[in-house]
């Protein structure tokens, strides 16, 4: 009977592999104009003869490690993103299907529908959602109590950070995961020299590409001042300064972290997840140039949070997160001149900011508790 169930599992493991491998194929299409548009951007760019002068929209902005990795698999880029699209989806909604959380699956559509956060993300075919995603839902599984995630966790934020080097501010997950917080500071040093490494190796033996890929962050977040959809992309409305969006970065971090721990004081006998997905919150804003991508991602966390808050409290600064979230899209639908109303009531930006800063403010001041079973 042992073996009989162990048959039937390894079965529909093989099931649930051979349909993510099926469903990615035929979702890659190199041709297609209405979504994955920055990969399109990443096969242009690999196709030309330097990749990071290539004159898009969307440049690319990866380290040669990326590059390269890319390269190998240019044939079938993308399909293979494609595939892990569907797999990272996949891995997350099983893990978060294991949350003993209300209306978990309502809060997570109200994020992907609020101000076309998700909608957005998932259809640019950013290398972003793949990863953040993946990292969200080991991330949940370890505090879960879940030891293969446990294990995985430095593995995937060292991967991570090979091809985003922001992504090892996640290494600051691990002392909330680790029993032993000694541990947990020598896996920290561990990866982070890994990472140093493979780095340092491509500035001593592949200097010219590690010239390039740093002339073009150079280019595209100090000259052309692309700060992205983050704190420091909002300030330019009034100033085009490094220096005010720098300002702009540090005091929306000190901001997040402070109204963060304000929801951990305020909480009491809070899950270990509710707690890792709160510092997942604090650690994505510690990027200075925040995509939406990763405002999508933590917005996710944040909403495991608010699950296990005060639901009568969350759920109403939800409603009016949505409701200020359709007012740029109906704006530009429904009136004769959009350009005549004010820049803050046609900006999808102010209203995400409006959205998750108002979901943030409200945890803390409910903080979070071991929510009653779902009525």
């Amino acid at each position: 009977m042992l073996n009989e169930s162990r048959a039937v599992r390894w079965t529909w493991l093989a099931v649930l592999a051979l349909s993510i491998v099926q469903a990615g194929a035929y979702i890659g299409n190199e041709t297609s104009a209405h979504y994955f548009w920055d990969l399109t951007s990443y096969v242009e760019a690999l196709d030309s003869e330097f990749p990071y002068r290539a004159q898009r929209t969307y440049p690319f902005l990866y380290p040669p490690f990326a590059a390269d990795l890319f390269t190998l698999a240019r044939s079938h880029l993308f399909e293979l993103m494609s595939i892990a699209y569907v797999a990272a989806i996949v891995l997350f909604l099983t893990a978060y299907a294991r949350l003993k959380m209300p209306r978990r699956f309502e809060w997570l559509l109200a994020m992907t529908a609020m101000g076309g956060l998700g909608v957005v993300s998932l259809q640019s075919g950013n290398l972003a959602i793949p990863m953040n995603l993946t990292l969200l839902a080991v991330t949940m599984r370890a505090a879960m109590g879940d030891a293969a995630a446990a294990r995985a966790m430095p593995f995937v934020i060292g991967f991570g950070a090979l091809l985003k080097p922001q992504f090892i501010v996640y290494l600051g997950l691990l002392p909330f995961l680790e029993r032993s917080r000694l541990m947990a500071f020598v896996k920290m040093a561990v990866v982070a020299a890994c990472v140093a490494a493979v780095y340092g190796g491509y500035v001593a033996f592949r200097f010219d590409d590690w010239n390039e890929y740093v002339r073009a962050i150079t280019q595209r977040a100090v000259v052309e001042k692309d700060y992205a959809w983050g704190p420091a992309g909002f300030i330019k409305h009034w100033s085009e300064s490094t220096a005010a969006a720098t300002a702009a970065f540090a005091i929306a971090l000190i901001a997040v972290a402070a109204l963060a721990y304000a929801a951990w004081r305020h909480s009491a006998l809070v899950p270990p997840v509710a707690v890792a997905c709160l510092v997942f919150v604090v650690l994505t804003f510690a990027n200075p140039r925040l995509p939406v991508y990763d405002i999508y991602v933590a917005g996710i966390a944040l909403v495991v949070c608010c699950g296990f808050a005060n639901r009568k409290v969350l759920p109403v600064t939800l409603l009016i997160a949505l409701s200020v979230n359709v007012i740029p899209w109906t704006i530009a639908n429904f009136t004769r001149t959009p350009s005549a109303w004010p820049w803050w009531m046609q900006t999808l930006q102010f209203a995400h900011i409006i959205g998750f800063g108002g979901l943030l403010v409200a945890l803390a001041f409910t903080g979070m508790h071991q929510s009653p079973p779902e009525p």
